[in-house]
């Protein structure tokens, strides 16, 4: 069975959440991927196909964090240079 692509896309971001959530109660050396994808509600293995490691997932929420801030600045630049 094919996955569409926004499937994929709620399955990392699943990942993502779960990744965030452990590593704030844990820490980060307590957590393995096996954690992750177990609170994620997936295998370990269909995990592999969207992240090789838990530093991926860390790597893969600070870049969308980073885009989400980056996005915000330009739209209250945006904001402030029409008003």
């Amino acid at each position: 069975m094919k996955i569409s692509q926004e499937e994929k896309d709620r399955n990392k971001q699943q990942m993502i959440d779960a990744a965030t959530t452990l590593i704030a109660e844990q820490g980060f050396a307590k957590v393995s991927l096996r954690d992750i994808s177990k609170k994620a509600g997936m295998s370990q293995a269909s995990a592999y196909k969207y992240f090789q490691s838990k530093e991926n997932i860390v790597f893969a929420f600070l870049n969308k964090f980073r885009n989400n801030a980056t996005s915000n600045f330009y739209k209250s630049m945006t904001f402030m240079i029409f008003v």
